[in-house]
């Protein structure tokens, strides 16, 4: 996943356009060869224009747990984090990350690994046939 390096440029984009949304962006980009800028739609008739070098790749997957610190949330907000205590089994607890600051209230040298969130569980409303024997 193609992220922002740049702190201050991320989180001004980023209200905007999502990181993965950006990544995609990003990618198609390349395909066309060598580009300066990327422009993300800031409103109706407004644009931000993004210098192509504050990006880096990040070995990033949302559904699975990525290693920390070879891997950092592309965004900022809540993860699910694996932390190895100082006594007992590693452990998965919640946590938010803010780009600026790391993990809060937990060192980052605790920190393991790190996912997004799973989708919460929907029931499936079975259909039921109306049908009598």
């Amino acid at each position: 996943m193609w992220i922002i390096n740049d702190l201050n440029v991320a989180n001004l984009v980023y209200e905007f356009i999502s990181p993965e949304a950006l990544s995609d962006l990003f990618e198609r980009c390349k395909q066309y060869g060598d580009f300066e800028y990327i422009y993300v739609a800031k409103g109706d008739t407004e644009f931000l224009r993004v210098c192509g070098h504050v990006f880096e790749w990040v070995d990033y997957d949302p559904d699975k747990w990525n290693p920390f610190p070879q891997n950092r949330p592309p965004k900022n907000g809540p993860y699910l984090v694996t932390v190895k205590p100082d006594y007992g089994v590693n452990r998965v607890i919640p946590c938010r990350y803010n780009r600026a600051g790391g993990w809060n209230g937990l060192n980052n040298k605790e920190v393991l690994a790190f996912r997004e969130y799973p989708k919460p569980y929907e029931e499936r409303k079975e259909e039921t046939d109306d049908v009598e024997d």
